[in-house]
């Protein structure tokens, strides 16, 4: 990661990365993390939440372990992390949170009923810490990407806890770097909430902010969602057949 930073930045020096991995579940060692960060840097200025895992399976065939896993990953890790970082920015009176949430943190998607739930409760946790923590000069945004071309993808989980192992083609996805890239523009201009996505995916998003009513009828269900649960559903069959057989 060290490297990958040096090359991507050229001016960075190597004593301007520090690496400290750790099991973000691990709520033990959260506050030590902090601490060697503020002890190697001297403050904290932005703190990215950008842990988390998929899942790729029916809501009526995810088991409660599973959505537990989940959601302790994908919620209450990172809320534990910020609510332990939110108070030296408060000494500061200045600081900013980014969340790496998703697109269906906004609207639903088969077969990530689980994953989707847990971004739903972090837009409702972050946006009220953001009204919370305004006073504070700490300012909360949300990036919202659709699908990404990247490791997220094949490290989802199945409905029997395993991992897919290979990725599931789903709509077109964007370029990690080009996603990448997107991130830290709508970070470096305070952009309060992004949403990053290829096309048709970034227009059912409008859909759904905008016309429910259309969005959620009988003909988008039909013509879309079903036909899209179908694709997705078939993908999942196909990956895990291909891991199997290799």
């Amino acid at each position: 990661v060290k490297n990958k930073c040096l090359e991507i930045n050229p001016r960075a020096l190597d004593s301007d990365i520090l690496i400290i991995p750790f099991d973000i579940t691990d709520l033990t060692i959260h506050q030590s993390a902090i601490e060697k960060v503020i002890k190697y840097f001297g403050r904290i200025d932005v703190l990215v939440n950008n842990a988390g895992r998929m899942q790729w399976s029916r809501a009526m065939e995810t088991s409660t372990e599973l959505e537990k896993d989940l959601f302790d990953l994908n919620y209450f890790s990172l809320v534990h992390l910020t609510k332990l970082i939110v108070p030296h920015m408060q000494e500061r009176r200045e600081g900013k949170i980014i969340l790496l949430s998703s697109m269906v943190g906004k609207g639903p998607s088969p077969l990530t009923s689980t994953y989707t739930a847990t971004k739903h409760a972090l837009h409702g946790y972050f946006s009220t810490l953001r009204v919370e923590l305004y006073k504070d000069n700490i300012r909360v945004q949300f990036v919202c990407p659709g699908p990404v071309i990247s490791s997220l993808n094949p490290s989802a989980m199945s409905h029997t806890g395993a991992e897919i192992g290979g990725y599931v083609e789903v709509e077109s996805g964007m370029p990690t770097s080009r996603c990448a890239s997107l991130i830290v523009t709508n970070i470096a201009h305070c952009i309060k909430e992004s949403w990053i996505s290829k096309q048709p995916m970034l227009s059912t998003l409008y859909l759904n902010q905008y016309f429910p009513g259309l969005y959620y009828s009988d003909f988008v269900q039909k013509l879309g969602f079903q036909q899209r649960l179908n694709d997705i559903e078939k993908s999942v069959v196909k990956t895990l057949k291909n891991q199997k057989e290799n």
